[in-house]
């Protein structure tokens, strides 16, 4: 395992869990990944599985269930692109896909949330 890999892994770890990463998923996920440039592809991966049983929760009506497996994809798929930049075109689909698993969760999260766009600054450029 290379040491970007190894220092992810312990230095990261309580960040993913307490925004909502399975502490199993981590631990799969993590355990397959022997190189730093596998890191993308493999959280994307298992962001896609909670996608699919979202978006099959939602469309049978199950629509708490569906909230929290979008939402939890989202935020995969975020930590998918965390840091990844030697690799733009895995990093911009990652966070493709974050935004819009996010956007699809909003009207079934309980507590309830909402979208917050922010604009590029646009003030005083002295």
């Amino acid at each position: 395992m290379d040491k970007r890999v190894e220092s992810a892994i312990s230095h990261w770890a309580p960040r993913f869990i307490s925004n909502g990463v399975l502490l199993a998923d981590f631990q799969e996920v993590t355990a397959g990944i022997n190189h730093w440039d596998d890191w993308c592809r493999a959280w994307s991966a298992r962001a896609a599985v909670h996608e699919s049983v979202g978006r099959h929760a939602l469309s049978e009506g199950y629509f708490t269930s569906a909230g929290e497996h979008l939402s939890r994809a989202g935020v995969y798929y975020h930590f998918a692109k965390f840091l990844f930049v030697q690799d733009p075109a895995q990093l911009r689909a990652a966070h493709t896909k974050a935004i819009e698993c996010k956007q699809l969760a909003i009207p079934y999260l309980r507590p309830p949330a909402r979208r917050v766009e922010i604009h590029p600054f646009q003030g005083d450029e002295n």
